[in-house]
């Protein structure tokens, strides 16, 4: 035996075997990536995006010390730098949010609040 090799087994014990494919279906990701997106709401567009986009054009030239923080039970909450631009944009909520509900004829803006929200702004500009 000195001059023989042992015989190896060509299969690795971590190779599944060749029934192992008939076992499991193989799909295509190009099928299952639209479900994935759908179930795990990516892709999605958000109201708080189209929010955004009409909120620039209603704060006029305070949109750049605000951004839109989201829209909750029929509030749409704005964060603000600081406490001097709330209290301008309170003076002007009752214009802004008539004009916002000219635009969302669907009644699911109630209120505007507003709050500082400075480090979010950060954020935003980085």
């Amino acid at each position: 035996m000195a001059g023989k090799k042992a015989r190896r087994d060509k299969r690795s014990p971590f190779r599944p075997s060749p029934d192992f494919r008939d076992k499991k279906p193989t799909y295509a990701v190009g099928d299952i990536l639209p479900a994935i997106l759908a179930q795990y709401g990516i892709g999605r567009t958000r109201p708080e995006d189209d929010l955004a986009e009409h909120w620039e054009m209603l704060a006029g030239k305070l949109a750049t010390q605000t951004c839109v923080l989201g829209l909750r039970r029929g509030i749409l909450e704005i964060g603000v730098t600081n406490a001097i631009f709330i209290q301008e944009l309170t003076f002007q909520k009752q214009e802004i949010l008539k004009k916002l509900q000219k635009i969302y004829t669907d009644g699911n803006i109630r209120d505007i609040r507003f709050r500082v929200e400075k480090k979010r702004l950060d954020e935003d500009e980085k």
